[in-house]
């Protein structure tokens, strides 16, 4: 006991002894139309050991720009704030330089109820559509109690190694449907605690998604990325959308090749070839494209601890 003591008082040791570094935070604050947003309240912190040493302070007037500078022996984190718009927050920054951030804060709209979840899609067979409905959140039958085929997904895996595997998953929409991707060149902000545009645009949606992966560690999910997608499309004679219903992916579609066997028997869990997760939101209300969602107001009103959503 008396060793484990000495190496364990060593490490602390060492951990207090950890030189703190230097470093300059300058944060500029801007709305979602590139405008200075003046009277932000910027917290710095720069982390220690022992404690914090946090800068709360708004930003200029004019130019939307704040600078900090202080010591961190561990990491700095920086989040920026004002009434009317959502959170922005920017953590483990390196305490070894400096930093210049543009912070974009976006504005708070017309939040609506909708349905919003995280989505666990447990493919029941291989090689084979399979049609979900996103306002039930089930698979349709035979397979689930989804009566509207939203769109459709398909994995095509194998096993390789104990608890591994490798393959493809694809997803296509009925006509007129589709996803349309948004990177941060597009209005995504990965900083921001809403980081999808309000609304979904108007085209651009694309019929077919497909992504293959080697392992269920998730490779080729990008980051920094989600969707907008459109399904229950009505066409007029000249393909024209009428009428359509409008939803939102927050981040890339998570995809994983394993087969289900031990680790999920216990669980009483069907089996199952691959998994899909993402989280979405859907909005009931046709043609009306406003994606800004309401905490307080999810449609779903059964969901399980790991399925609910709290972000707009």
């Amino acid at each position: 006991m008396m060793q484990y003591t000495t190496i364990v008082m060593f490490f602390l040791a060492l951990a207090v002894a950890a030189p703190a570094w230097g470093s300059t935070v300058q944060v500029t604050v801007v709305g979602d139309d590139g405008s200075p947003i003046s009277g932000a309240e910027v917290n710095v912190a720069f982390l220690g050991y022992s404690g914090a040493e946090d800068r709360i302070v708004k930003a200029t007037e004019d130019e939307g720009r704040y600078t900090a500078t202080g010591t961190a022996a561990l990491r700095i984190n920086v989040a920026v704030e004002k009434d009317g718009y959502y959170r922005s927050y920017i953590e483990r920054l390196s305490r070894k330089k400096d930093h210049d951030l543009p912070v974009v804060l976006r504005r708070k709209g017309n939040q609506r109820a909708l349905h919003a979840r995280k989505a666990f899609l447990y493919f029941p067979v291989n090689r084979t559509w399979l049609g979900y409905d996103l306002q039930v959140g089930d698979w349709v039958a035979p397979h689930g109690t989804g009566k509207v085929v939203d769109a459709e997904f398909r994995c095509d895996t194998e096993k390789t190694v104990f608890m591994d595997g490798k393959g493809r998953f694809e997803i296509r929409f009925p006509e007129g449907g589709g996803l349309h991707r948004v990177s941060t060149d597009a209005g995504y902000l990965p900083r921001s605690r809403m980081k999808m545009p309000h609304a979904a645009p108007g085209d651009g949606y694309e019929p077919i998604l497909k992504r293959a992966e080697e392992s269920f560690r998730n490779r080729n999910a990008e980051a920094d990325i989600g969707y907008f997608f459109r399904s229950r499309v009505f066409l007029d004679p000249e393909g024209r959308v009428v009428s359509a219903h409008y939803g939102k992916i927050l981040e890339d579609i998570r995809f994983s090749p394993r087969e289900s066997g031990w680790h999920v028997s216990h669980r009483k869990m069907p089996k199952h070839f691959a998994t899909v997760w993402f989280t979405y939101y859907f909005n009931p209300t046709p043609n009306d494209r406003n994606l800004e969602f309401d905490p307080e107001q999810n449609l779903f009103d059964s969901l399980e601890p790991n399925e609910r959503v709290s972000d707009p």
